[in-house]
């Protein structure tokens, strides 16, 4: 299997996250950085996390698993792999 070049940059997947969860959880955009958790500074909770995931699927085109996302925990690892969902994978 060969990949395929992403839809999106790894920048602009970011920045896509940082404004769903600042229209989400109404936090500033400056508080949303790489070490930020999801239970500490992003503050989500169930809800939210739903929210988010249905936001990041219409946006990137994307399905992802909120269980994936939980145990990643900061948002940098969050965003790279929402990143890597946005690559597909093509037969040979």
């Amino acid at each position: 299997m060969q990949r395929e070049k992403a839809r999106f940059t790894l920048e602009e997947v970011r920045n896509t996250l940082v404004d769903l969860i600042h229209e989400i959880v109404k936090i500033p955009r400056e508080e949303i950085h790489d070490e930020a958790t999801i239970e500490n500074e992003l503050a989500m909770d169930s809800e939210s996390f739903i929210e988010l995931q249905v936001a990041v699927e219409e946006a990137l085109g994307i399905e992802i698993d909120v269980i994936d996302i939980i145990e990643l925990n900061a948002f940098k690892p969050i965003v790279e792999h929402i990143f890597g969902k946005t690559v597909k994978e093509v037969p040979s």
